[in-house]
């Protein structure tokens, strides 16, 4: 397999699993709203796209001062509550983490999530050494697109060979962007998006056995 020395990881579903972080968040806006709480199963599609695009669906509203009010609310539970520290790692990504700065591999997180939590987060849970940098949207929501994050984040580095460079995540969102900037992809079936839908995204490589 391909060598890359430049590893772009997606947060959520990738390298922590923040189901009951965000899902949580989302109900506790609801019952504020006064509206009726879907199952975790059914809010489990929230997970990786941008927060505006997941709060007009959740709450089917289009007004843009309204949306931002949600926004807030969410913010509130996730951030001030701190629910969002039960976004947890998953096994073994610490050790494959350790393994690819040992080797060398230059590691940087590429999330849709604004870049203050995710930072929160990997400092919380110890894990924010192993990246030379932590990139997200903003609180305001640009480069919320990650096609867009990954073009940013080329050019704040200065990266020119994009065949050293790879994205790892769960949904199509991380293979879109990787694809919209000539990255090779890896699709990771542990977490939210499934085979089919990394697969049917065009991933360079779908849960390869190893990727170093």
């Amino acid at each position: 397999m391909k060598r890359w020395s430049i590893i772009l990881w997606d947060l959520d579903g990738t390298i922590t699993d923040p189901k009951y972080g965000i899902i949580e968040s989302y109900m506790k806006v609801l019952e504020e709203e006064g509206l009726p709480c879907p199952t975790f199963k059914e809010l489990e599609w929230v997970i990786g796209p941008p927060i505006r695009e997941c709060i007009q669906k959740v709450f089917a509203v289009s007004d843009p001062t309204k949306i931002e009010f949600l926004v807030a609310r969410f913010r509130h539970w996730y951030g001030d509550q701190k629910l969002m520290y039960q976004d947890t790692p998953y096994t073994g990504v610490r050790e494959i983490l350790l393994a690819n700065q040992r080797q060398g591999l230059r590691q940087y997180v590429a999330t849709s999530k604004a870049h203050p939590y995710a930072r929160q987060i990997l400092t919380f849970w110890k894990l924010d050494h192993f990246f030379l940098d932590i990139n997200g949207s903003e609180l305001d929501g640009t480069r919320s697109k990650k096609s867009e994050l990954l073009k940013w984040m080329a050019e704040k580095h200065g990266w020119k060979n994009v065949d050293q460079i790879v994205m790892i995540g769960d949904r199509h969102h991380d293979i879109d962007a990787a694809n919209a900037n000539g990255i090779d992809s890896i699709g990771v079936t542990y977490g939210y998006g499934g085979r089919d839908e990394l697969v049917s995204a065009g991933a360079t490589y779908s849960e390869p056995k190893s990727y170093r």
